[in-house]
């Protein structure tokens, strides 16, 4: 019993202590332990929470040095006695935070810039001057003419529009007589610029087949000097033969005395002009150019005064 009453007491002793000390810790102390202060309530700092925050977001201080925990909108630094950049991008309230230790802008920057205090200028062609705050690539696209993170690289210069992909610089269509994905494949040789590309086998294909002296898919082979007019078909063959050759691609001569022949047979459709002897009824030699006319010492030249008089 003696010692049951001894360790009461011992308590009893030691609760009176704690609330003595506890007294002595001051009003502004939010938790007091042997006489010294655990916690300072808001706006106050310090070992016996004696010294006042100063500039502080409602007034919450660190109790060992009087450091803001958070500086008011607008501010920063250790004294919250800076300001925050103007190219920060103000809040609904219209006021401006960063980063108490860095000065960091917390809602971004304004149009135009990037950078962690918005310092920086976006690249001019970035559309609607929109960039990442941290890394300054473009966020909204380019402006017509530009591709690129940055915005920075021309877009192929037969794009449609001035008009190409953000990434890759691809052309969403070409100017007419161009084609390809960055529409630098041109048209050559092709009826109305018109043609299209196969990018699987790398080949143009011309829609309306190819103005005259060229043939091919794509009319950039020339059709060959013996075509009449140097004018051929897609495949190369001439549409006609010039004089004294015949043959697809009118690549075969013409019989020696023939002026012209059949372009697909090669029969003879017209003789060169010829210079005979013709002997008259008096005896007398005399000299025909061209057709020969019937006599009767002359009958042997009967096929070609026929073929004369015909042709």
């Amino acid at each position: 019993m003696a010692k049951a009453i001894k360790a009461a007491l011992i308590l009893l002793g030691l609760f009176c202590v704690d609330s003595v000390h506890s007294q002595t810790c001051g009003d502004n102390c939010f938790g007091c332990h042997h006489g010294g202060c655990t916690e300072c309530i808001y706006g106050w700092h310090g070992t016996d929470c004696t010294k006042e925050c100063q500039g502080c977001w409602y007034g919450k201080c660190e109790q060992e040095d009087g450091r803001c925990v958070q500086c008011p909108p607008g501010y920063h630094s250790n004294g919250c006695d800076v300001p925050c950049s103007l190219n920060c991008r103000a809040s609904y309230d219209g006021k401006r935070s960063c980063h108490r230790d860095t000065g960091r802008c917390l809602e971004g920057c304004v149009p135009g810039r990037w950078g962690h205090q918005c310092q920086k200028l976006c690249a001019r062609n970035c559309g609607q001057s929109s960039c990442h705050q941290d890394k300054g690539t473009c966020l909204l696209g380019c402006t017509d003419g530009w591709f690129g993170q940055l915005c920075d690289t021309p877009c192929p210069q037969n794009c449609l529009g001035n008009r190409c992909n953000l990434f890759q610089g691809h052309c969403g269509h070409c100017k007419p007589g161009f084609v390809g994905g960055k529409c630098n494949i041109s048209c050559t040789n092709c009826i109305d610029n018109e043609c299209t590309y196969d990018e699987l086998l790398s080949s143009v294909n011309c829609n309306k087949g190819c103005v005259e002296g060229w043939s091919n898919e794509d009319c950039l082979t020339r059709c060959g000097n013996t075509c009449a007019g140097k004018r051929c078909n897609k495949d190369g063959s001439c549409k006609s033969c010039r004089n004294g050759y015949h043959g697809d691609k009118c690549t075969e001569r013409c019989e020696d005395e023939c002026l012209l022949c059949e372009q697909e047979s090669g029969l003879c459709s017209t003789w060169r002009k010829a210079i005979v002897i013709v002997e008259t009824e008096d005896g007398e030699d005399t000299k025909s150019q061209g057709c020969v006319t019937l006599s009767p010492s002359l009958w042997l030249w009967l096929q070609v005064t026929k073929y004369c008089l015909f042709h």
